[in-house]
């Protein structure tokens, strides 16, 4: 229901624009835009319904209404909804004259592996004559998603001592992170005889959670308004986590003509500009679980499985591992106790100490040639375990 109202206010700012105060500013104008950017890792394509809630055109001030959904061909998905004010300030000590504003955001992502992510973002603009500058605050309203995966080491298994240890799935977190971003852009003179506005930034940023890898990095961009109707940029991003990105983009605004021009409307034209934010929920993934060399587990004890060996090529002496096995039966049979698993190896092929005869005399106990191929059994995405009958 709560979604529903705010889309009906939306629309109904879009067709019945707010009438203007007295003077010789026009109202702003509800528009619509679609932005798409084309990037080197991937690819985004974005709508957004800019809506005037309340403004006063002589004191250059406007309460506004930001809508935007987002989707990759990474099959990420994202709706923001936000709102916010701005009003026209002059003669501010260091910046001068410019568009002081702050923001509030709802967020919600869904990503590629199907994570469902909320957070909130907040923040705070001055956006002047010739200067920019942007933070942003982001703090995610649910933390993590927990997923299993094929471990890329394969499935292999061997003996290691007395034990079984083999490579099972992995257990993989995927959290929305906490972070900052802040930007500062200057306005390229030299092209005003040729655009509308063009602006360059530089940005840096930090993002955090609590189980996977911090994210921190710079971004650039540029911004070229054509005119006020059409605008064209490109940006580059890097950070440790997620590599080097650069995409180009182009926007479209309409219907035509609703967007303020800065050339002709100076500041004012700036009360309208879409926010500039992260366009993700920022979440980055960590292995928790490697399921590299773990042991068996006994189904029944939930011990790890102990394996006598045997073989009657080895030296006396030996204590039962894979790296010194036993010679004869009778001293596995000797050594075994409940749950254990006497595992014969090939040895010379006779049954040199292997003819003394054996007793499995103790509960869960078995014998095992190495002629009989070990099976290993999965339970879910658990460590698999010996199940009583086979390995």
């Amino acid at each position: 229901m709560k979604y529903k109202f705010l889309l009906s206010l939306f629309i109904f700012q879009a067709f019945f624009p707010e009438v203007g105060y007295a003077g010789e500013r026009t109202p702003l104008q509800a528009r619509a835009e679609g932005n798409w950017r084309y990037g080197s890792e991937r690819s985004i394509l974005m709508s957004e319904f800019w809506v005037p809630f309340a403004q006063n055109t002589a004191h250059g001030t406007v309460f506004y209404g930001d809508l935007r959904m987002m989707g990759d061909d990474q099959d990420n998905r994202e709706f923001n909804l936000g709102t916010g004010y701005r009003a026209i300030q002059n003669n501010v000590p260091i910046l001068g004259n410019g568009v002081a504003g702050g923001l509030l955001w709802y967020d919600r992502r869904l990503t590629e592996r199907g994570s469902a992510f909320n957070q909130i973002t907040a923040g705070a603009e001055w956006l002047g004559d010739r200067w920019d500058v942007r933070v942003n605050g982001y703090l995610p309203l649910n933390e993590d998603k927990t997923f299993t995966q094929a471990n890329p080491n394969g499935a292999s298994s061997g003996f290691v001592g007395n034990q079984v240890m083999i490579n099972t799935d992995q257990t993989v977190v995927e959290e929305a992170l906490a972070g900052v971003d802040l930007e500062l852009g200057w306005k390229l003179d030299f092209f005003d005889e040729y655009t509308d506005s063009t602006r360059i930034y530089v940005a840096g940023f930090h993002f955090e959670g609590d189980r996977s890898e911090d994210v921190s990095g710079w971004r650039t961009r540029i911004a070229t308004d054509i005119t006020s109707d059409i605008q064209v940029g490109a940006r580059f991003q890097r950070d440790d986590v997620r590599g080097s990105q650069g995409f180009l983009e182009a926007t479209i605004r309409f219907p035509f003509g609703k967007k303020k021009s800065y050339k002709r409307d100076g500041l004012y034209a700036r009360l309208d500009e879409s926010p500039e934010r992260d366009i993700d929920i920022v979440s980055n993934e960590a292995v928790t679980e490697a399921g590299n060399n773990v042991p068996l587990l006994n189904a029944v004890t939930g011990q790890t499985q102990n394996i006598v060996h045997v073989d009657n090529t080895a030296a006396g002496g030996g204590d039962g591992s894979a790296a010194a096995p036993f010679n004869t039966l009778v001293a596995a049979e000797t050594a075994a106790v409940a749950h254990d698993v006497i595992y014969v190896h090939r040895g010379d092929g006779t049954t040199t100490g292997q003819n003394a005869g054996i007793t499995l005399n103790d509960s869960g106990q078995m014998l095992i040639g190495s002629g009989f191929a070990l099976t290993v059994p999965k339970e879910g995405y658990k460590p698999p375990s010996l199940d009583g009958k086979r390995l």
